[in-house]
């Protein structure tokens, strides 16, 4: 069965408020770290629950109900999340207010907000849907875990429109603890070509993009996601060449079917070998660019490479920031998405033309 892409809205580094801004203009970090740039949450959300909500929250009930708008639809059979460290900083909020208040008068919101399914279960609330609500904290892979999980509901015909979306938010906390481990680089980004980098740590980054799957092409698609696959610890290079070559031809497709690669290098030369060595090798005559310069290092950092590949195929153009002009447009019938997070999460996502 053929899955389509009905639907998609996105909260990135980038700036999406303005339709007209990216990509044709690209914005880029001062700072070691991707920050989302956040639209006005007033046009979807009351003044009074934005009150109560974290970022997270905001995030992605602002993202799933502008998708559910690009879509033209109101009610779906699902709601399916995927967020690598959930609701941080409500997390960080109830446990600062544990310790300063000394286990005495705590206000309950910011705990109960403080789980990995909030952001799914709001979105539910709000569009009221009470059918099947999961979120899958599976790190690097939490939203191919989602994806997948729409997909089968879709093959199995007990849904013919599914909200699926992965979230991760930046707290001052969260990147504290992530420089003093060394997974964030000393210095600044620059703009740099993320697969050159040969110093330890990445660029963090954070975000939201939901998605309307859907068993039937409607006015509003963008494109079909054809094939996803999760591969854990993949032993060298060799064995991921392997495994791409198994995934495609699960389509009837070879790489040069393949006209564009949006690979996830993140920058971090301790966990690029197998990255770098595709680009080079399985790669070579693959047109190719890399996603996380635009949007940093997240756990569910290819929820964006999706939206991206959605709306490049839709468009029928490969925006200058992905291949510098340098890449031709009629040959543009699939993308694969190549992403890894920290060499042990990989995975792949193949979205093709209608």
């Amino acid at each position: 069965m053929n899955i389509y892409i009905n639907g998609t809205s996105v909260i990135s580094a980038q700036n999406h408020i303005q339709p007209a801004a990216f990509p044709e203009v690209v914005s880029q970090p001062e700072t070691d770290h991707f920050a989302a740039q956040e639209p006005s949450y007033k046009e979807h959300i009351s003044p009074n629950m934005i009150r109560r909500m974290g970022r997270a929250i905001k995030m992605g009930v602002s993202t799933s109900l502008r998708c559910l708008e690009d879509a033209g639809i109101k009610e779906v059979d699902a709601v399916i999340c995927g967020t690598g460290i959930g609701c941080f900083e409500d997390s960080e909020k109830f446990l600062l207010a544990l310790i300063e208040n000394k286990e005495t008068l705590l206000t309950p919101t910011s705990f109960i907000q403080s789980t990995h399914n909030t952001v799914g279960a709001q979105i539910a609330l709000l569009i009221k849907c009470h059918q099947y609500n999961m979120t899958y904290v599976q790190r690097g892979l939490s939203f191919e875990s989602a994806l997948l999980d729409a997909i089968l509901m879709l093959n199995e015909r007990q849904a013919r429109n599914i909200l699926t979306g992965g979230i991760d938010e930046m707290t001052p906390g969260y990147l504290t603890l992530q420089r003093r481990a060394g997974y964030i680089k000393s210095t600044p980004y620059t703009g740099s070509d993320l697969s050159a980098e040969t110093t330890p740590g990445h660029y963090m980054g954070e975000g939201a993009a939901f998605f309307v799957l859907s068993s039937q092409q409607s006015a509003s698609t963008y494109a079909m996601l054809t094939g996803v696959e999760p591969i854990y610890q993949p032993a060298d290079t060799a064995v991921l060449g392997t495994a791409l070559t198994t995934f495609l031809s699960k389509y009837q497709l070879t790489r040069e079917d393949i006209g564009l690669a949006l690979l996830g290098n993140s920058g971090d030369a301790r966990y690029e070998e197998k990255m770098n060595a595709l680009q080079t090798g399985y790669f070579r005559e693959v047109p190719q660019s890399n996603f996380k310069q635009l949007c940093g290092e997240y756990m569910t950092s290819s929820a964006f490479a999706l939206w991206l590949a959605a709306t490049v195929l839709k468009k029928g153009k490969v925006p200058a920031v992905l291949s510098g002009g340098t890449l031709p447009d009629t040959d543009l019938n699939h993308i694969l998405i190549v992403n890894h997070f920290r060499d042990s999460d990989y995975s792949f996502m193949l979205v093709s033309k209608c």
